[in-house]
């Protein structure tokens, strides 16, 4: 096909001389063309690269199965979709023409993407955060626009598939990938289907051979990529066998540093270049760098530091496992019911009381130090400190945020700084950080500071949990480096995850403007608080139900705290006495007030009826109670003896404890609950 040196736009239909088999497969080569100058063909449109870029996760797949009205799951990537990139002009000709590239490549991009593109084997060992996932689409969509390669399997970390789909997305556009994941039948039609590039995690792919959902016969593709290389020695035999079946012409590889000893550098090479591992077992550290020197890139942050943008910030989407995300929907749920049932009694404290709760069920599997999250940390921690870089990674949490981080962290070298830190401990951790080699990893709880001390060696900033605030995560930024733009290029990774609360946030943030990127240098907390309704947090976040209707005829316990607040505190009410209680506890003190409540609901006097009932429902707290309403004080058991028993007047009380005034009326003494803006909260003396 003749090749125009004209823009996109601006071509016609040309002269074919001689067609590729694949094209005639199709048969009407012309239809074919004028569905490529008009965006479109058969009913099928290409993707708008526009919506690939919009904020927020990557989807998990560019053709998702679909499961039709019999249950039968499939996902069919239509043929003119196979053809776009043979149908194009390569990105890497003699001269790149930049309109041709959907993204602007950097020149240390486009050496990277060249030295891919011209050898059987390369291992690209660039610091992280330096554009590599970008360097190899560009490669790799290359090679299907020159013919070279016709089918390519992209192997990666259980966490990182999504990061995978969001650089194919937007630098190969006209690739077509299928992430291969979910049931085994939604696995077996990933496989079997045909794409461009075949997407999975290491343990999926292992798995799957053992099942013999992907015979020998399938293993056969024209290019492999192996992401995170560097942790295969630590996986089970089960992912190291799986990969020496897969037969590939050319492979690709991906990590943060070249690896530290003899015996990793043997581990890497022998799925790169197998042929050239086994006469070098034995020789020494040098040697071994020197015999597979040909095959590998290698530029570390400071080689390339007039290139790298000062600060770049990095959207790291993640999905729960199954366990965690089952965990992490019923507490969605609990929370919900407990919003909804509270009703307009909703305050900003109780909506941030669900949203914490959440955020800590999607950080750990319950009951252990794993989860998802933790394990893109540690392979992103492994990555940045084998290459000697500091890390500071940020938590708003500490029982279920840096006290459980620790122990993952350990191995690399970790000290943690808590807000409470006494400023003599402050200074020696963060002088013991700021010399000593052995300390890789500074774990700060979000509050904590650096005594206006910044850290300028940092180059690298984990936010594992995140305030939704984005002021205040860039106030703690700045804390570590008050440079606006660094001297050294700075990189902060925010870890999100899909399908929770976080999806929810990150879109209503940017909706308004409010992502971190978005805003000014130095916006205050308290202006970006004012920015989200309480009802933005039920409606937009968390989707509360509305609150069930009042049955008719039924006297419900409506939440005390719908009382006006101007009602001056009368016997019979909760007095909160100074404590140093936390929010959460207070609202949970509620929360069991509440429940009791609805679980005790007054019944009428059967002969009330119509207006009567009304009017029975309004009478103050001082009417003679009807018999059988309230239990007698010595039938009261347990909790219940907890929540009405009167103390004596000597009792002297204790910071925490609630306090029920008697009414006094005739017969059993009846005590009534005022609404939260009555409770008088005291910080403690």
């Amino acid at each position: 096909m003749p090749n125009y040196d004209a823009s996109p736009k601006d071509l016609e239909r040309p002269h074919i001389i001689d067609a590729p088999a694949r094209l005639q497969l199709l048969g009407d080569v012309n239809q074919i063309l004028d569905g490529l100058i008009s965006g479109e063909s058969l009913g099928i449109s290409f993707i708008d690269l526009d919506e690939q870029m919009a904020p927020g996760p990557p989807p998990l797949t560019r053709y998702s199965p679909v499961v039709d009205a019999e249950g039968k799951v499939s996902a069919e990537i239509p043929g003119i979709n196979l053809l776009r990139p043979y149908l194009e002009i390569p990105f890497l000709s003699s001269e790149i023409e930049p309109s041709l590239v959907p993204v602007s490549l950097s020149e240390h991009q486009v050496k990277a993407a060249k030295a891919l593109f011209d050898r059987r084997a390369l291992l690209l060992a660039d610091d992280p955060g330096t554009g590599k996932r970008a360097a190899i689409c560009v490669a790799l969509t290359n090679l299907f626009q020159q013919g070279e390669v016709e089918r390519a399997l992209i192997l990666c970390p259980e966490w990182a598939g999504r990061q995978w789909l969001g650089a194919l997305h937007i630098w190969a556009p006209s690739i077509a990938s299928i992430f291969v994941r979910g049931g085994s039948e939604c696995r077996e039609v990933g496989w079997y289907n045909r794409a461009h590039v075949y997407l999975a995690d290491y343990q999926t792919f292992a798995e799957d051979i053992e099942n013999k959902l992907l015979t020998i016969g399938e293993l056969v593709f024209d290019l492999l990529v192996l992401d995170g290389i560097n942790s295969i020695r630590n996986q089970t035999r089960q992912i190291t066998t799986a990969l020496k079946l897969v037969h590939a012409d050319k492979r690709w590889a991906l990590a943060g540093s070249l690896p530290s000893d003899p015996e990793g550098w043997l581990n890497v090479f022998s799925l790169l270049t197998p042929e050239r591992v086994g006469d070098a077992i034995g020789l020494t550290l040098p040697d071994i760098e020197k015999r597979f020197f040909p095959f590998m890139l290698r530029r570390s942050r400071t080689d390339l530091m007039e290139a790298l943008p000062r600060l770049t910030r990095h959207e790291v989407w993640l999905d729960l496992d199954s366990r965690q995300a089952q965990a992490y929907q019923e507490a969605l749920r609990e929370e919900r019911d407990r919003l909804s049932k509270l009703g307009g009694a909703v305050t900003r404290n109780h909506v941030m009381t669900a949203i914490n709760r959440l955020k800590k069920t999607s950080n750990f599997t319950q009951d252990w130090l794993d989860g998802v999250k933790v394990r893109a940390l540690v392979d992103l921690i492994e990555d940045l400190s084998s290459s000697g870089a500091k890390i500071v990674v940020f938590s708003q949490y500490t029982e279920e945020g840096l006290d459980r981080l620790r122990p993952a962290l350990e191995a690399y070298g970790v000290l943690s700084l808590y807000e409470e830190t006494s400023e003599s401990e402050r200074s020696r951790i963060l002088e013991a950080f700021r010399k000593d080699t052995q300390w890789h990893v500074l774990l700060m709880e979000m509050g904590a500071h650096t005594n206006g001390d910044p850290l300028p060696e940092v180059t690298y900033i984990l936010h594992f949990d995140h305030n939704w605030n984005p002021a205040i995560r860039r106030r703690a930024e700045l804390d570590i480096n008050p440079t606006i733009r660094p001297s050294m290029p700075l990189d902060i990774y925010e870890f999100w995850v899909a399908d929770t609360i976080d999806e929810e946030i990150y879109a209503l943030l940017a909706d308004r403007g409010l992502l971190p990127r978005m805003m000014p240098d130095e916006p205050q907390p308290v202006d970006i608080e004012e920015k989200l309704t309480v009802d933005d947090w039920l409606k937009e976040v968390l989707d509360v139900p509305p609150p069930p209707e009042p049955v008719l005829g039924v006297t419900m316990h409506i939440s005390p705290e719908v009382q006006p607040p101007s009602v001056e505190p009368a016997e019979g009410d909760i007095l909160l006495l100074p404590s140093e209680v936390e929010d959460e506890e207070i609202v949970a003190a509620e929360d069991q007030l509440i429940d009791r409540a609805e679980e005790e609901i007054l019944p009428l006097p059967t002969e009330l009826e119509g207006e009567d009932i009304l009017a029975a429902e309004e009478q103050p707290p001082s009417v003679e109670p009807i018999e059988e309403v309230i239990p007698p004080f010595s039938e009261l058991e347990g909790e219940d003896i907890a929540f009405a028993e009167v103390q004596p007047p000597s009792f002297e009380p204790v910071e925490g404890d609630i306090l029920l005034l008697p009414t006094e009326v005739e017969g059993e003494e009846i005590f009534t609950v005022t609404a939260e803006d009555q409770l008088l909260e005291v910080k403690a003396a």
